[in-house]
């Protein structure tokens, strides 16, 4: 079995496998039924595979991001018990949380073995659907298909989903440039050109709202070499004050009514988001420690009261935890971000620890006014936060040259 584990974590291809298949494509997961039970076996069986290898190499590899993590599925699990009992919401909530332990496991094992091909794996696996997304949405230009809601649904979902593939993506396409050994690459400006393009072509405010952030952050690190402009810490502090500022007290109504309506021609109520907010916050108060679990949209909308086709999540992250786990799922989440930027702050003067803590500051951005339910390539980004000392110059295993030995 050794000598499988270190065949395995040595091959590109396999990392490019294991990306594939625990990133499924919302087209396929929607509407390919077969193909999307053919993932559903794939990943498990990759996911056992997984969790052999890191039991093998137990005692070096655990540590407190893996345990903080497993707590937090945990309390989902329990949560959705509690409200929901034994019933498809659990699958649903099960299918939520096993790629994004077999991504955490992958990367824990991937970066002390072969950081260079695990990376640039992800790497080529987001920019492939990045540009099927756009090849399609050419050619299909209403979309591939819609759901209840009649919104228009494409390769990656819609619009608004676009940003969370679209950042893993860019993230792990620069730190392969990084570990190339340059400052820029033409593939990488290509991608980042073909994010722009398909955003700005769907006019999705929160996905260019994510976009901008990271593409200006990325730009200032060349210009900005402040370690404090790069923490972590208070891009989260700044998360959470935008949280109370937006969704609880929503004081953007009159203070950034000229923006909302002037440049983005939105209402003030970001298309009623603002009503599903205020009915979200009464339904927590009433689970304020477990929360409701995962739920199915026609359970969702039957828990919030609402008629809404379109609300099928709670549109902010935030929001979104204290309603799936309540404050013990929000206050293990906390201790995650904690880990991450620990590990983030220590290596804060490179430029690997840079660009994911400007991708994790980008996807709190978009998180302010959707929350994406439990996807996976946030998950991604933050574990490589964690791991972020095998990912700079010199770094132990930091070249595939002088790979790592697990025992």
């Amino acid at each position: 079995m050794k000598a499988i584990r270190d065949k395995c974590l040595s091959s590109y291809w396999f990392f490019l496998l294991a990306a594939w298949l625990f990133w499924e494509p919302d087209f396929i997961k929607q509407q390919v039924r077969w193909l999307d039970r053919c993932f559903d076996a794939g990943n498990i069986l990759v996911l056992v595979l997984l969790t052999v290898f890191y039991c093998m190499s137990l005692r070096s590899l655990l540590n407190r991001f893996d345990l903080t993590a497993a707590v937090l599925g945990l309390i989902l699990i329990i949560s959705t018990l509690h409200y929901s009992g034994i019933s498809s919401d659990l699958w649903k909530c099960l299918k939520y949380e096993w790629p994004i332990a077999a991504m955490i496991m992958l990367i824990q094992l991937g970066v002390r073995r072969a950081p260079a091909k695990m990376i640039r794996a992800f790497y080529h696996m987001y920019y492939i659907n990045i540009v099927i997304n756009l090849i399609l949405g050419l050619i299909f230009q209403n979309g591939l298909y819609s759901e209840i809601d009649h919104e228009a649904q494409h390769w990656l979902g819609n619009e608004n989903v676009f940003i969370v593939s679209m950042l893993a993506g860019l993230c792990c396409g620069y730190l392969d440039v990084l570990m190339r050994g340059k400052k820029a690459a033409a593939d990488y400006l290509v991608l980042h050109l073909l994010c722009i393009i398909q955003l700005v072509c769907m006019w999705s405010v929160t996905s260019m709202l994510g976009i901008a952030c990271y593409t200006v952050l990325l730009i200032l690190t060349w210009v900005i070499h402040s370690s404090w402009f790069y923490s972590l810490k208070l891009y989260t502090f700044l998360w959470v004050a935008a949280f109370f500022f937006f969704t609880v007290f929503q004081l953007h109504k009159k203070t950034l009514k000229w923006l909302i309506k002037g440049v983005f021609h939105k209402s003030v109520s970001l298309s009623k988001r603002t009503k599903l907010w205020r009915r979200l916050l009464k339904r927590f108060r009433k689970r304020p420690l477990l929360g409701y679990g995962v739920l199915s949209p026609d359970r969702f909308r039957k828990m919030t009261r609402y008629s809404n086709k379109h609300w099928v999540h709670c549109h902010n992250y935030i929001l979104e935890l204290l309603i799936k786990g309540g404050l013990l799922a929000i206050a293990v989440f906390a201790a995650l971000l904690l880990w991450t930027s620990q590990e983030l702050e220590k290596m804060n003067h490179t430029m690997p620890a840079r660009v994911i803590s400007i991708t994790l500051c980008s996807y709190f951005v978009i998180f302010c006014g959707d929350c994406f339910e439990m996807r996976t390539p946030f998950y991604v980004i933050l574990t490589l936060g964690f791991v972020c000392r095998y990912l700079s110059p010199g770094a132990a295993g930091g070249n595939d040259k002088n790979e790592v030995t697990m025992e």
